[in-house]
């Protein structure tokens, strides 16, 4: 049976990553840095002997590597480039150990405001905040140890579903709108994003890694269209069927802003790694009738 290291496999999208491997035959183990669970084994990235010994112990032949600091906002931007950019050199050290198949996951965010709509692999990636440059600086380390190492590069767009935190956008009017706020605070609203559900976006990964004519390229992970922010904020008054103020709070507005991002899935296609993913509208309620569920539950 083949075996799989998942890096972050409590995270958000490193446990989606995980059910998604195991429901298809592999042997998964993920890496934590919080209390041990199923299938998970204590190791922090940033410490290179204990990633060289995660890696020796399960000698897995596929690395996910899913850990890191991902959200754009949180964080001093030395933790940044302290767990990416460190761990993922201690990642890629560890695994070239012997020849084994790695799936980095970077960021759409290093392609930062490109002057064309739509987001392909072949444009030079522009990042302008810290999150999206050590992303870049990690995906540079990919290509140095490339030599050593099968290695497949994936850069997921906006990533939605249950137990993803609210600093990120659609959990945060989730809370609101399930509170039945008045108003929510946001920053920069001129925004559209390509959103893609996390049940879909882990399968397609697990065809990513399963599909040996990936190695050596570079995968967005998208749904292939946009959703404006007012568009989201409508679904959402549609689903709870009330409307919300939006107030735009300085606190929240980023100075240095990606406006725009939209993501090819050509490559993913011309591999065959697609997986069409349910409309927007049908995730979110899917979502809002989850966290019910798990509000109800508790």
């Amino acid at each position: 049976m083949t075996k799989v290291l998942v890096t972050g496999g409590s995270g958000f999208f490193g446990h989606g990553i995980m059910k998604a491997f195991a429901a298809n035959g592999f042997d998964v183990v993920g890496t934590t840095t919080k209390s041990n669970g199923e299938h998970l084994i204590e190791c922090d990235i940033v410490d290179s002997d204990a990633v060289k010994r995660a890696v020796d112990d399960n000698d897995p032949d596929i690395i996910i590597h899913s850990a890191a600091l991902s959200s754009v906002t949180s964080g001093k931007p030395i933790d940044y480039y302290t767990v990416n950019v460190v761990g993922t050199e201690n990642v890629l050290r560890a695994a070239s150990s012997r020849k084994r198949r790695v799936v980095l996951v970077s960021t759409a965010g290093v392609y930062g405001n490109q002057t064309t709509d739509v987001l392909t692999e072949d444009l030079p990636p522009a990042p302008i905040h810290h999150y999206g440059i050590s992303k870049f600086a990690c995906e540079r380390l990919a290509v140095m140890h490339g030599a050593a190492l099968d290695i497949t590069i994936v850069r997921p767009f906006n990533i939605i579903g249950v137990g993803q935190k609210e600093n990120f956008i659609v959990p945060k009017l989730m809370r609101a709108f399930s509170n039945r706020d008045s108003t929510v605070r946001l920053g920069n609203t001129n925004v559209y994003r390509d959103y893609i559900d996390l049940q879909t976006a882990s399968e397609i990964m697990v065809r990513i890694a399963d599909q040996p004519r990936t190695s050596g390229q570079v995968l967005n992970l998208c749904a292939g269209h946009a959703t404006s922010l007012d568009d989201l904020l409508s679904i959402m008054a549609i689903i709870y069927e009330y409307d919300i103020k939006v107030i735009v709070d300085p606190e929240f507005v980023r100075p240095s802003e990606v406006w725009r991002l939209i993501g090819s899935n050509r490559r993913l296609i011309e591999n065959d790694c697609w997986i069409t993913p349910p409309d927007l509208s049908q995730v979110l309620r899917k979502m809002v009738a989850e966290q019910a569920n798990k509000g109800a539950s508790s």
